[in-house]
């Protein structure tokens, strides 16, 4: 390891940042508790504010739809098995890396999962997130994607998240950061996202402003098709 690394994060196992992080935010037992999460909020995207809703499910259903005057504008779906995006009409299923991807969740709480012996996981040192110190986590999941994961050094929180996707020679990164932590039920969810994209088609910046998190109510098996 370079000697510019932060003693503090050295000191920690890949294993102890992750329990650290289910610790802060309400502890393993009551997270396998939640079978279904609903987050409604605000996407802003180039001065323009729409409304955002994301539901998942055990073991990894999801969908996440952003509207504009009551019409979809962009919807993602994942059932367990198949997935699509569908942007503007224009419906497109996954390509083997998005469905390798949504797999590689085995649960809404995929932290809860990366002990069982799928996923390789070490520190890789320490970086500014937020403007904190931040531990940061290379993940290699079951499929062979590779995740990065930075968990706030003070707090325990799951800050930021990158995930890089190869597409027909292509290479897309995706950063997550989060913030505003807030507590809904027995457990904490952050209520600020950025989400931040690089292709080569150039790069994105949407801001999500949670406005309501749901556990275990109002998610059904038909919202994902």
């Amino acid at each position: 390891a370079p000697d510019t690394a932060a003693p503090a994060a050295m000191e920690m196992s890949a294993k102890d940042v992750i329990e650290k992080y289910l610790a802060a935010i309400g502890g393993a037992a009551k997270l396998k508790d939640i079978n279904t999460m609903l987050v409604q909020g605000e996407m802003v995207v180039q001065g323009m504010t729409l409304p955002y809703l994301a539901k998942q499910k055990n073991p990894n259903l999801q969908v996440m739809e952003v509207t504009m005057n009551g019409n979809p504008v962009f919807r993602r779906v994942y059932d367990g098995t198949a997935g699509f995006n569908n942007q503007m009409g224009n419906k497109q299923n996954f390509t083997k890396t998005e469905l390798d991807e949504a797999s590689d969740n085995k649960g809404i709480f995929s932290q809860l999962y990366y002990g069982d012996g799928t996923y390789k996981m070490k520190v890789d040192g320490q970086e500014k997130v937020n403007g904190k110190d931040a531990i940061k986590l290379n993940i290699v999941t079951p499929s062979g994607g590779e995740w990065i994961e930075y968990y706030d050094a003070a707090s325990g929180y799951l800050v930021k998240t990158v995930k890089k996707t190869v597409s027909e020679g292509k290479e897309t990164m995706q950063s997550v950061t989060y913030s505003d932590y807030r507590k809904t039920g027995d457990i904490m969810t952050p209520f600020k996202y950025l989400i931040s994209t690089e292709s080569p088609i150039g790069a994105q910046e949407f801001n999500v402003n949670v406005t309501e998190v749901k556990l275990n109510e109002d998610v059904a098996d038909t919202d994902f098709k």
